[in-house]
């Protein structure tokens, strides 16, 4: 691990990307936001700790600094200290309480304590497990619910997700986003778009995988929403096929609306072509489904979505611990840029501050989730390099 002062460049081949400050760009009452970084651990360092596979990896942390590693690709979580040095491996693979199936988030609430939600019994139960501030497993609760890109919020009371359930009776398949208690009961229902129900006489076919894997590609591309939490537990929710956030109040009221005028992004061959790439890498990283959905699969898939010329204008969100909130407006998969708009808490528009390898949100099944967190007054995220290789990153944050 490297830590590093203001000023200093990095040497592990990212000096042209991460030296010096990343500030905003655009903002006309003359605050800026910036981001300097300060520490940097992973691939470099000789130790099977320090490897971490999927683009999906998350980050978290707690209030002494520590940092949590949420690598779902190798079912583990690992605890680091605030300099980078591994301490321990929090949770491993296995079936029994405090070990995973399928990590989908891992988040340390404000309390110190910690909670994972993840998918086991063949992916149709949703499963929490709850650890204490020791990070010693305390209890687990599950719901029959079929879950992708779960965001816990940072009381652990609440999270918001897209989920899909099957109908047998209307004979349609649901894709919904919603609000959850902890108890996995919806609170509200964001997003609830329909198909037709898998199957099954055809589970080997190729062809109808192309077909049903393009149908939900166009449905993402016709805007679902995403979802984050500030520090007190309000939610953020956004359509991603309009540019407008809403924050809403603990009891569900609308509180306060981000909107800005945005100049579309295209949406070029060659980030379509990476946008299939993507899909594919993620599909390779679950031997059941890499089995039925080849990279022919999904090249036809991505064909028969019919990809809009210009992209959605939201790809997510995250909010700082003072409530600065910064909406990921692009995510270029040649570049590897993302580009966040800046807003203060009170809505007024800071700038635009970009930042490489997929600095601010991860790829999960056609969807983008939060991956930058903040807390102590630092931003922490995992950059993915062009090798496919994972490195933590820690920013010192200012809104000046």
């Amino acid at each position: 691990m490297k830590l590093l002062g203001p000023c200093l460049f990095f040497i592990f081949g990212f000096q042209a990307l991460l030296a010096g400050e990343f500030k905003t760009i655009g903002g006309k009452d003359g605050r800026v936001f910036s981001l300097t970084p300060d520490l940097t651990f992973g691939t470099d360092e000789d130790e099977d700790a320090y490897i971490w596979a999927s683009a999906s990896t998350s980050i978290t942390a707690d209030h002494k600094g520590h940092i949590f590693i949420g690598d779902g690709a190798s079912k583990r979580v690992l605890e680091f200290d605030e300099k980078g040095g591994y301490l321990r491996t929090v949770m491993g693979p296995g079936q029994g309480p405090g070990e995973l199936v399928n990590l989908l988030d891992f988040k340390v609430l404000t309390s110190g304590a910690a909670t994972s939600i993840e998918r086991v019994g063949q992916g149709i139960t949703a499963r929490m497990q709850h650890f204490d501030p020791n990070m010693k497993y305390s209890r687990s609760q599950s719901g029959s619910l079929i879950l992708e890109g779960p965001v816990l919020s940072p009381q652990g009371d609440r999270f918001a997700a897209f989920y899909v359930s099957h109908d047998r009776k209307s004979g349609l398949t649901h894709y919904q986003t919603a609000l959850f208690s902890s108890d996995f009961k919806p609170i509200k229902i964001f997003t609830d778009k329909t198909g037709p129900l898998p199957d099954r006489s055809k589970i080997s076919d190729p062809g109808y995988w192309a077909t049903r894997l393009g149908d939900n590609l166009k449905r993402f591309y016709s805007g679902v929403h995403v979802f984050n939490f500030d520090r007190e537990g309000r939610l953020y929710s956004a359509r991603t096929d309009r540019y407008e956030v809403i924050r809403w109040s603990l009891d569900l009221k609308k509180e306060k609306a981000f909107k800005r005028e945005y100049r579309p992004v295209p949406n070029s061959d060659e980030e379509i072509a990476a946008y299939m790439e993507s899909l594919s890498q993620q599909v390779r990283e679950d031997p059941d489904l890499a089995a039925i959905v080849s990279d022919s699969v999904m090249e036809r898939a991505v064909k028969l979505s019919e990809p809009p010329p210009v992209k959605n204008p939201i790809f997510g969100m995250v909010v700082t611990s003072e409530g600065t909130l910064l909406v990921i407006h692009d995510v270029n998969l040649v570049t590897r840029e993302s580009t966040a708009d800046v807003f203060t808490a009170e809505g007024q528009y800071v700038g635009a501050i970009t930042l490489p390898d997929f600095a601010f949100v991860r790829p999960l099944a056609g969807l983008y989730l939060p991956k930058m967190v903040f807390r102590n007054g630092f931003a922490y995220t995992i950059l993915t390099d062009d090798k496919g290789d994972n490195r933590a990153v820690r920013y010192r944050v200012s809104l000046k």
